[in-house]
């Protein structure tokens, strides 16, 4: 038995391939309309993109100091001063701002008069809430003697 098969084909059979695998004709119109349709539709993603450019303002960047070390400078300047000067926070509603050093020294004075000192790491740590009447503590006088409405079963 011959495994290798092999199909002679006669002379007036065609000419050995194909012939309607693809038409070039198609192939250049389609390559054509994909390259407008790829080449309109980035003219519409560059005129989206310019239209949020418009709308969000001038660069930031553009409006800031142009060395940083400065803008830090500035800035630290200025929250110094804010924090070592007296001034107004809300002239119409009396608010003044005062120095830190100042606010500090009133709230050691303030604490220190009502005989607080710093709290304990214990206070800082746990629960430090009001104590919780015993369970066979007496009601107050004022509250009636009659169950209240959550207590009664329907």
């Amino acid at each position: 038995m011959d495994q290798h098969h092999v199909e002679h084909r006669a002379e007036g059979d065609g000419p050995g391939y194909e012939v309607k695998d693809a038409n070039p004709r198609n192939l250049l119109a389609f390559g054509i309309v994909l390259v407008i349709f790829l080449t309109v539709l980035e003219l519409g993603e560059m005129g989206v993109y310019r239209l949020f450019v418009r709308s969000l303002g001038p660069d930031p960047a553009a409006r800031a100091p142009g060395d940083l070390y400065d803008q830090l400078r500035l800035t630290r300047e200025t929250a110094t001063k804010t924090l070592t000067t007296y001034g107004w926070v809300d002239a119409k509603a009396g608010i003044v701002r005062i120095p830190i050093e100042r606010a500090m020294d009133l709230v050691v004075q303030r604490d220190a008069l009502k005989g607080k000192g710093p709290k304990t790491e214990a206070e800082l740590n746990g629960s430090a809430g009001t104590p919780v009447e015993a369970a066979d503590a007496k009601p107050n006088e004022s509250q009636d003697s009659k169950p209240q409405e959550k207590d009664q079963k329907p």
